[in-house]
């Protein structure tokens, strides 16, 4: 039996596009420390990404690192991978490297960097398109999950007010009850007969 496949699913990323996206996470930071927030930020949640990379290697050192984790692992982390080249091929400020006294040099450098990532990107498009319906797909999934608990919640709550309502009542019943008198047998005394002294009869 056949399963039908989404048109470019079975196609991977060019080792190209990799290459470019290792000198383009080298170019658009100066200081390491940019750099790394960059990429711990884009690798959250993956930490088998990050684990073990030396951000006191050279910039490109442990940039390539983290590519080639990318690049190892495509099957999982394809749509991570298509994301941080999307963002960083439309980049066209660079902060971190205006502060730099090279800036004149730097800027340029990073321009050309970003320019050669994006030549691939477009070349992937259908790949972009594909990673666009995955992700709307999983936004409207997500979105029915969480109308579904928030019904189940509103249900739960629904039924412990219920259940409250009828402990109330319940306790009212007693308490009424319990207040009811008691009927008690009433025992009517009888008169005591008093006979008449000895010194009466006599008189």
């Amino acid at each position: 039996m056949t399963t039908s496949q989404s048109p470019g699913r079975g196609k991977k990323i060019h080792p190209g596009a990799y290459n470019a996206l290792i000198e383009a996470l080298a170019s658009i930071y100066w200081y390491k420390k940019d750099l790394k927030k960059f990429i711990e930020t884009r690798a959250a949640g993956r930490p088998a990404l990050v684990a073990g990379l030396d951000y006191e290697d050279y910039k490109r050192a442990f940039a390539e690192e983290f590519v080639d984790r990318l690049m190892a692992d495509e099957e999982q982390y394809r749509d991570l991978t298509l994301s941080i080249m999307l963002e960083v091929a439309q980049m066209d400020t660079f902060p971190s490297l205006k502060r730099h006294a090279d800036a004149a040099v730097l800027v340029p450098a990073a321009e050309e960097a970003v320019a050669a990532l994006r030549s691939w990107t477009d070349k992937h498009q259908d790949l972009v398109v594909e990673q666009e319906v995955i992700a709307a797909e999983l936004a409207e999934r997500r979105a029915e999950i969480e109308a579904t608990q928030g019904f189940a919640g509103k249900l739960a709550a629904l039924k412990d007010q219920f259940l409250e309502l009828r402990q109330m009542e319940n306790r009212q019943r007693w308490a009424g009850s319990s207040a009811t008198p008691t009927r008690q047998a009433t025992v009517t005394s009888r008169p005591t007969r008093r006979w008449p002294s000895k010194e009466r009869v006599r008189g």
